[in-house]
């Protein structure tokens, strides 16, 4: 057995097919993640991605504001604006209501599937 363990280069990524991180192997060009793999020779046996994401959250309007003006309108354009202008072409946030689940998905939102829970970990190591 020689394992060996090395960043996975993108136009690899088809070797993630059989991983948790399968769904990598699909991404569009210029996705902003890498994988770290261990292969034994050619065969991946084992693998961890990290994906650059940008979280949007805290959206809020004064309850005196909400359904009745354009606070949320004009935040919600200007965020596009301003995270356009970066280059980030889609964000994670979470929601903590039936009515922000239902505008989240009436803009396109997708729901992460229920069975993952998201943490906050510091990085280790150091």
């Amino acid at each position: 057995m020689s394992l060996t363990c090395r960043v996975l280069p993108r136009d690899e990524w088809d070797k993630l097919r059989d991983t948790e991180c399968a769904a990598l192997a699909f991404a569009p060009p210029g996705f902003p993640a890498e994988v770290l793999v261990v292969e034994d020779g050619d065969t991946v046996v084992g693998a961890w991605s990290v994906i650059h994401t940008h979280d949007v959250e805290g959206l809020w309007v004064h309850p005196d504001y909400r359904k009745r003006s354009s606070v949320g309108r004009l935040l919600w354009h200007r965020m596009g604006a301003h995270l356009r202008s970066q280059g980030v072409l889609a964000v994670r946030t979470g929601s903590q209501t039936a009515d922000v689940d239902d505008m989240i998905v009436r803009c396109g939102g997708q729901l992460i599937p229920p069975a993952i829970r998201h943490y906050v970990m510091p990085v280790w190591g150091h």
